[in-house]
């Protein structure tokens, strides 16, 4: 076995040698500096080792990422078959298992050269010894490759005969494994530099695109705002914003009324119901825009939704191209909060002018002394012509709703569709008064079935409607008692129409003639004894006549109501007929009773 020293024997060989080694090391530099790709590098790394030290092959060894297991990343000199043995077939494991004390690994974890003067009598060197013989490996070094204070991998030498490398020239090889680790390290830093300037190149652009972006939203904006300002109102702003997308748009509100439509290429917009709107797909943007497919020859709709702070106002529907870009949508959206801040400033002038109607039209009602030319004048002003005979219309909630509100706000939705400024609502404690022309008493009637309609469908919750005969405005406030009156005495029933005084039978024909000065006798007659016989006996006589006729004389079904048996309801009808004098099996008392007791509700509840 020989000792290995590099020719230093004398000061000018010396000289030779260092001048030799920090060329190669200077070309090291350069290539890392250059950039040359990473195998390269350590190729000429693992050939500068051999070069240097008379070694015939050479292999920096790497770890892998989860740091498990030594491989040849880079080499000079080392056969494809031996780098697949070391790689694929036996790798340098550097869990804690066997073979813990292989030449690389030590010199791996423990941060140490290695030295394996004769690789077939070293058993270290475990089940790599027959693949390094074959390969015609007899000697090896293998030293740490670090990088500050982590450890990269080895830098190892094989050499073809027995041989021990000198403690100079390990000196030397781990000057070049140093060398290595500083190019690994440089080359990381790079790579990072790279993928900085490339990630920084990339937010530049998206910033120019961002901008560019910015600077058309503002146009877009100006160019809308522009037609809202030059009182263009939503019908100018869809026009406009149809032409700017090349898409069919339109406006809806939030009980789904169309407000503005503007078509384009032959389309025109068909808002979906609920059922087509529950199929939307986010388009992935904050603003809430959705996709929703069609089922037709259209093509699909992007919906936004048309907001003002927390407010929902409606929403903007537009045919949605498939090639439709970032610009497109931003315009889509950016039309929305103009048309938002359109609908909100028309909210403003609409409260405004159902209020001034409001105010009229209660007044009116109370029935007071007015003076008509003041509210001729107050009429003209809303676009109102009260000089003609209107009808009235009465929207009422079974449960109460203490202001009326949901009905009011649907009622006012559902009238935008009817001819404009005709229309005077006003609030009557749970109930919601209409007025309107008796030219358009078709207008009105379907205006009260949609209304009911759409909070059924939207709440669940059921009301009820009325609508007065043809009247005068001045007699708005008798209109409005009768349609009361009809609300009151005339039962409830599932999936009633819009109750009207021709409609009602008895009581709408008691009602449209009730004059409580003259009828009051009636009352007498017919009620008065029954009730104060109830009151000195402490009976139910009354209670009784008035659900016997209810109950369309019905036996059973009174003392059902009553909860009484049939024989009771029995007696006291024939005690009720002995103090009336008078029997409830002629049709003429009958009906006197019956129209009594309606009489006598209408003066107990006043209809006011």
């Amino acid at each position: 076995m020989s000792t290995d020293t590099p020719p230093l024997a004398d000061e000018a060989g010396e000289a030779d040698e260092l001048t030799r080694w920090v060329g190669t090391l200077g070309e090291l530099t350069v290539a890392v500096n250059e950039q040359r790709p990473l195998l390269e590098l350590l190729e000429m790394i693992a050939g500068t080792a051999c070069r240097l030290l008379g070694y015939e092959s050479s292999g920096v060894l790497l770890a892998n990422e989860d740091r498990t297991a030594l491989e040849i990343a880079g080499s000079w000199g080392l056969s494809e078959a031996y780098i697949h043995q070391v790689n694929i077939e036996r790798p340098l494991d550097l869990t804690v298992g066997e073979h813990t004390a292989s030449p690389s690994r030590r010199s791996f974890t423990e941060c140490v050269p290695t030295l394996i003067d004769d690789i077939a009598s070293d058993t270290t060197y475990g089940p790599w010894a027959a693949a390094a013989q074959l390969a015609g490996h007899r000697s090896m070094a293998s030293v740490p490759l670090s990088s500050g204070r982590r450890v990269l991998g080895t830098l190892n030498v094989y050499g073809t005969r027995p041989r021990q490398l000198s403690p100079t020239g390990v000196q030397l090889l781990q000057l070049l494994a140093n060398q290595a680790g500083v190019a690994l390290e440089t080359q990381e830093l790079l790579a990072r530099d790279r993928a900085r300037l490339q990630e920084l190149g990339q937010l530049n652009d998206d910033l120019n695109d961002q901008r560019d972006l910015l600077l058309a939203h503002s146009e877009i904006h100006d160019r809308l705002m522009t037609v809202v300002q030059r009182a263009g109102g939503l019908t100018d702003a869809s026009r406009e914003l149809a032409e700017m997308t090349s898409c069919a748009v339109c406006v809806t509100d939030t009980s789904g009324a169309l407000l503005s439509s503007a078509g384009h290429g032959g389309l025109v917009v068909d808002p979906p119901d609920a059922d087509g709107a529950a199929r939307s797909t986010p388009l992935g943007r904050t603003s809430g825009a959705t996709v929703i497919a069609s089922d037709s020859a259209m093509p699909p709709l992007a919906s936004v939704p048309i907001r003002v702070g927390d407010e929902t106002l409606g929403t903007l529907w537009a045919t949605y191209p498939g090639d439709t870009d970032e610009l497109r949508l931003r315009t889509f959206e950016q039309a929305a909060v103009v048309i938002g801040q359109t609908l909100l400033l028309r909210r403003a002038r609409e409260d405004a002018e159902w209020q001034l109607r409001g105010d009229l039209l209660a007044e009116m009602l109370t029935g007071d002394d007015i003076d008509l030319g003041v509210v001729l004048a107050r009429g003209d002003r809303v676009g109102s012509n009260l000089r003609v005979p209107h009808v009235l219309g009465i929207l009422s909630s079974p449960d109460g709703d203490p202001d009326a509100s949901r009905l009011m706000s649907q009622l006012r939705s559902q009238a935008a569709a009817a001819p404009a400024g005709r229309l005077l609502l006003a609030r009557r404690e749970a109930s919601v008064v209409v007025a309107a022309p008796a030219t358009d008493i078709d207008t009105l009637l379907q205006l009260l079935r949609l209304t009911r309609q759409r909070i059924l469908s939207s709440t669940g919750r059921t009301t009820r409607a009325a609508m007065s005969s043809i009247v005068e405005p001045t007699r708005f406030n008798e209109a409005l008692r009768q349609l009361i009156g009809l609300l009151r005495l005339v039962p409830e029933s599932p999936d009633e129409p819009v109750l009207t005084l021709e409609d009602s039978g008895l009581v709408g024909f008691m009602l449209a003639d009730l004059d409580p000065s003259t009828v009051s006798a009636l009352a007498e007659r017919w009620v008065e004894p029954l009730r104060r016989y109830d009151e000195k006996n402490n009976a139910n006589l009354l209670a009784t006549v008035r659900a016997f006729t209810d109950n369309h004389q019905n036996t059973a079904a009174t003392a059902a109501a009553l909860f009484v048996h049939a024989n009771t309801v029995n007696l006291r009808l024939r005690r009720a007929e002995e103090v009336l004098g008078a029997s409830l099996s002629n049709l003429d008392h009958l009906t006197a009773v019956r129209a009594s007791l309606l009489i006598d509700d209408v003066k107990r509840n006043p209809l006011r």
